[in-house]
């Protein structure tokens, strides 16, 4: 959902673009923590030891 917006207010120009970069580079570590093995084990998303 963030990096939508953070592309709305890069295209919105001026001071919207500091805005912008600062939100899609929380989303993209938003998006990469959940990625991480340990999370998706403890999400219950990950695969499960036997």
């Amino acid at each position: 959902m963030a990096l939508p917006v953070a592309w709305t207010l890069f295209n919105g120009g001026g001071a919207l673009v500091a805005a912008a970069a600062a939100l899609a580079v929380v989303a993209v570590a938003a998006l990469a923590l959940l990625v991480n093995p340990t999370a998706t084990e403890a999400l219950g998303a990950g695969p499960r030891a036997s």
